[in-house]
């Protein structure tokens, strides 16, 4: 049986296809872990990279916490904090004509040396309260900043605003005071007594003489 020359080239580039087809299907495995493995060796240079200007910003970051740690405003061991927080911040809105509708402090937290307190609030006013509020946290002395903002229309009342925020509290607390200082020695238990100052003369006296009849006999 004799093929062709056009059947000969069908025939071979249908075998061609086959094999192609064959060897993606084996392949494509294998090409998928490929793939994934230089995805995955991309990310840990990136981590490499980050981690390595994040040593070499070390001394900055070292003086940045410095600097916190000298700002922070420290306040004694056991006073509940929540009750000042909660009257700072309402003046604070007060003062930039903004109304704070619900104000909850959650529990205070430790982390090291340092107190966070976190005080969730609602609130209501137009763009300018709001804007000037957020710039008298970033200039009061204590650390106090804002977290989760949300903004939305008021229905019925043009340019006003409502939503929701966090204002994060941070603090330290002095250290615990040093136990008092023992008491010292009372003068009156270890000052001599009077007859122990007479038997102390006698005995002094007794050994001088028996000292001077040693000499007398020599």
């Amino acid at each position: 049986m004799k093929f062709s020359s056009r059947e000969l080239h069908l025939t071979w580039i249908t075998g061609l296809a086959a094999l192609l087809a064959l060897t993606y299907w084996m392949a494509q495995p294998r090409l998928e872990a490929w793939l994934q493995l230089r995805e995955y060796q991309q990310a840990l240079r990136d981590q490499i990279m980050q981690a390595e200007r994040l040593v070499a910003q070390r001394e900055e970051w070292n003086g940045r916490l410095r600097q916190l740690h000298t700002d922070i405003t420290r306040h004694p061991p056991d006073r509940d904090l929540s009750a000042d927080y909660l009257r700072k911040l309402e003046q604070l809105a007060r003062a930039s004509n903004l109304t704070l509708l619900q104000r909850r402090a959650q529990a205070e937290k430790q982390f090291g040396d340092l107190f966070e307190l976190v005080i969730d609030c609602t609130w209501e006013g137009d763009l300018e309260a709001l804007v000037r509020f957020i710039f008298s946290l970033e200039t009061e002395e204590t650390v106090m900043d804002m977290d989760e903002l949300t903004v939305s229309l008021v229905s019925g009342a043009q340019g006003r605003l409502k939503g929701n925020f966090s204002i994060i509290c941070i603090y330290a607390r002095q250290a615990p005071d040093s136990q008092p200082a023992a008491a010292p020695p009372d003068s009156a238990a270890t000052a001599p007594r009077p007859h122990e100052n007479q038997i102390a003369d006698q005995q002094e006296s007794t050994g001088i003489d028996k000292a001077s009849g040693e000499i007398n006999e020599r």
